[in-house]
């Protein structure tokens, strides 16, 4: 059997890939994705600088060299919440400017907020430790506490309730080392069995 060899010679050859169908996306999103897919350097795009607000509105932002004016928002991992003033680390993108962190802050002495927005908040672990040197305070809409003990120890105590004070319990016991004093504009004292006062004196009236 004679074989031929057939030789197929072409002067150009171009391979064309054919380009993923994208779905909606944000361009912030899309943005994001194009940094961490190595598109842009990081360092071209993550800046330090000083926070300011801006003029006619309640943003902050920051200005560049060339003068124009970026508002930012806080990344949801920087708790603590920005002000105007300080010095921080900003991921530009073109979409969108966020506070990464915190650098440093001119006036120290003023309280930190930790801001979380809408979201809830949950914290486990095995114990959590509060050392407060001053002054720790709580406001919210309503306060729920569940223990199996429940250990209080203060110097003095002081509660102030508008409406009523109603305490559910198996049994009750109070004991004053000093002295107990109950004033009350109306007092009604009930037992079902039985009441016992005992005293060395007893003034009724």
């Amino acid at each position: 059997m004679n074989t031929q060899r057939v030789n197929y010679q072409a002067t150009e050859v171009l391979l064309y890939q054919s380009k993923p169908q994208t779905a909606n996306i944000n361009p912030a999103e899309q943005e994001l994705k194009r940094l961490v897919s190595g598109g842009e350097q990081h360092s071209e795009r993550i800046r330090v600088c000083r926070l300011q607000t801006l003029a006619d509105s309640d943003w902050l932002g920051f200005e560049d060299s060339h003068g124009d004016l970026y508002p930012v928002k806080a990344a949801l991992s920087c708790l603590i919440q920005p002000q105007a003033g300080d010095l921080v680390q900003v991921l530009q993108t073109q979409a969108q400017c966020w506070v990464l962190a915190i650098l440093e802050r001119d006036t120290p002495q003023q309280a930190l907020q930790l801001d979380f927005g809408t979201q809830a908040v949950s914290i486990n672990a095995q114990q959590v430790s509060f050392n407060v040197a001053e002054q720790l305070q709580f406001k919210a809409e309503e306060i729920r506490a569940e223990a199996n003990v429940l250990i209080q120890a203060a110097a003095n105590r002081q509660s102030h309730i508008s409406g009523t004070d109603t305490t559910y319990a198996g049994s009750v016991a109070l004991k004053a080392e000093r002295h107990l004093g109950i004033h009350a504009g109306m007092a009604n004292l009930k037992a079902k069995s039985l009441l016992k006062i005992d005293a060395a004196q007893i003034h009724m009236g």
